[in-house]
């Protein structure tokens, strides 16, 4: 399988950005939201058959800090999947997926013991957000796993960790200067743990405080208009697998103002409509984007095996 062992660890986060894109177009037809599971399962299967067959390259990739702090893309990937098949599995679809955050929380040990215990300011990157916030995906998808009180308690976990994180990534960009070019696709994860935490929130909550949303979206916002500023420059990038990091952020930061929206019309207001539409689109364009980059890198890649 020496094939395999060109399949890079960042697309688990294609594979989870696909997935979070079915369930952002399924007001448009439940076509789409399968079409896109489909695919997001048959890009994790790549993923998956390199855990398999590549596992010292892995255990190798794990040694790189910023390629291990966005392996809990590959969990986050599966609890959103997990949502899928929950009407036409049942139980075992909750089983799976509480078996799937227990994977995501080993993940998140190792890189503790890695990365946290043995601190060094220059190992902080943005991707620290995913092995910090993601488990946030579980509070996103525990309404319909009728898990929603564990929901609840991801949330809050998830959004002190953020709180804690965000100043320290800060200080990091500060003391150390600018991301290296190989990881700077990843200044746009930071659309993502407050996103997460929006939706998460509004969705395994059934009383919400509007303080605590608005200053959410108010971290938001912010994040979102400076990653996308940003991505004038990190595009022009070669091409790499760090692309991933483009998609998943711009995928849950328009369902995040999706469901902001919603929380707004339900309180009179509806000025905030046109946002939701527009975040949707560019989603839409920058996962095809990075999905066709991909195929046609993996395919030179596969050739010159």
């Amino acid at each position: 399988m020496k094939v395999i062992k060109k399949v890079p660890m960042a697309i688990s986060g294609l594979a989870l950005s696909i997935a979070s894109l079915g369930n952002l177009l399924l007001p448009y037809g439940e076509a789409l939201r399968y079409f896109c599971g489909i695919l997001s399962s048959l890009v994790l299967c790549l993923f998956i058959l390199k855990l398999i067959f590549d596992t010292k390259g892995v255990w190798e990739d794990l040694k790189n800090p910023a390629i291990h702090c966005v392996t809990p893309t590959f969990t986050m990937a599966l609890m959103i999947l997990c949502s899928y098949v929950q009407p036409y599995l049942g139980n075992l679809a909750v089983y799976l997926w509480v078996g799937t955050i227990v994977v995501h929380v080993l993940i998140v040990l190792l890189f503790i013991r890695r990365y946290i215990i043995g601190f060094k300011l220059q190992n902080v990157f943005p991707g620290w957000f995913v092995s910090g916030v993601g488990i946030v995906v579980a509070s996103v998808t525990s309404p319909i796993m009728g898990m929603k009180p564990l929901g609840q308690a991801i949330f809050w976990i998830g959004f002190t960790i953020y709180l804690i994180l965000l100043p320290v990534l800060i200080y990091r960009m500060i003391k150390i200067g600018p991301l290296p070019d190989p990881v700077r696709p990843q200044l746009a994860i930071l659309i993502a743990p407050m996103s997460l935490c929006t939706v998460g929130y509004l969705s395994a909550f059934e009383q919400h405080n509007a303080l605590l949303v608005f200053i959410m979206q108010g971290f938001l916002i912010t994040s979102y208009i400076f990653v996308s500023v940003n991505m004038i420059s990190l595009v022009r990038l070669p091409f790499s697998p760090a692309f991933a990091a483009f998609t998943f952020p711009y995928v849950i930061g328009a369902t995040a103002f999706g469901v902001f929206n919603r929380f707004l019309v339900g309180n009179g207001y509806y000025f905030f409509s046109i946002v939701p539409v527009i975040t949707m689109f560019l989603a839409i364009i920058i996962v095809t984007y990075v999905f066709i980059r991909y195929m046609v890198f993996l395919t030179i890649q596969f050739k010159n095996s």
